[in-house]
């Protein structure tokens, strides 16, 4: 065979061997591109919209944590502070976070010295499946033990903690709040819309370690703490007007009594007392059960018990 034909033939043969070669590599090619495809159109359907059977398993994608904020104070007619509130923590903790479940109730009691028996009855009865709440009000010394150890599943969050300085003096005045921070009695229900604060919001999308991946641009707003409101209540008034109606009640051994002092120039309330004696054995005598809760629980009867004057109101006719 003459050289110029075996050249041709060897030629030929190398050029078919590429064609094929670069075929098989753009048949590849396509199908890794396609399978690629494929997983990208699984993984937005499983995001987008996953089967019933795994939304059930799924954990939410976005989390969203409160931002605190205050409860506005009360102060008396010379600012003197008579409710007011700090920042505490709550402790809780997440049971499908939980390393070993068989050993956190031991763990967190030696942290906060609280009976292990009781953790874990808490634990196991918990309404929510992701939140248990182990301890609702913290000391300093439980929350700094609490946050060295690092347990997984175990968390500490901010809540409001409502002070009165001045113990049960005014009580049926300043009144109380409740588990929510929320007016119960007193001028903590009525000007409840004045001081209750606006709390704020942080929703963010996080990952399977929870690290936060994004915010939305509407996924903050910001706290908002309550207003101040001043009474006209003196609180030294307030005192002595106790002392004074507490005072009658053991020397006249009465049932009860009240006392509202008022400022004449302005018509201002300066103090309101109501002072009620232990007289069951006595029909007739005003109860009121809820004072053994919390004197600030029990009802003011200087503004809620119709009184009938008598012969006090003559000077008023004449």
């Amino acid at each position: 065979m003459p050289q110029d034909m075996r050249h041709g033939l060897r030629h030929d043969t190398q050029t078919a061997q590429a064609d094929r070669a670069s075929a098989w590599s753009r048949l590849f090619v396509a199908g890794l591109l396609g399978g690629l495809v494929i997983v990208m159109c699984r993984v937005g359907q499983l995001k987008l919209a996953p089967a019933t059977t795994l939304q059930a398993a799924m954990v939410p994608r976005f989390t969203t944590q409160p931002q605190p904020a205050r409860r506005g104070d009360l102060l008396d007619a010379r600012g003197r502070v008579l409710a007011t509130s700090t920042i505490g923590f709550r402790l809780f903790v997440d049971p499908t976070q939980v390393r070993d479940m068989t050993t956190i109730a031991a763990d967190l009691a030696g942290l906060i010295g609280v009976d292990r028996r009781e953790i874990d009855r808490r634990i196991r009865s918990g309404v929510s499946p992701q939140y248990v709440v182990i301890e609702d009000l913290l000391d300093d010394r439980q929350e700094a033990a609490v946050r060295r150890a690092g347990l997984r599943g175990v968390g500490i969050e901010p809540r409001q903690v409502r002070h009165y300085p001045h113990g049960e003096r005014a009580a049926r005045v300043i009144g109380l709040v409740g588990f929510e921070h929320t007016g119960l009695s007193g001028s903590e229900h009525v000007y409840d819309g004045l001081l209750a604060p606006h709390q704020g919001r942080l929703t963010y999308l996080r990952d399977v370690h929870r690290q936060t991946m994004w915010i939305e641009a509407d996924g903050y707003e910001p706290a908002a703490d309550g207003r101040d409101v001043r009474l006209t209540i003196d609180l030294v008034v307030q005192e002595i007007a106790e002392r004074c109606v507490l005072d009658a009640v053991q020397k006249f051994n009465a049932g009860g009594g009240r006392v509202v002092v008022l400022d004449c120039r302005t018509g201002e309330i300066l103090a309101m007392a109501d002072v009620l004696a232990d007289r069951s054995d006595r029909p007739g005598i005003a109860q009121d059960p809820a004072r053994s809760q919390s004197p600030a629980l029990g009802r003011n009867r200087c503004v809620t018990d119709p009184y009938e004057p008598g012969s006090t109101f003559k000077p008023f006719i004449w």
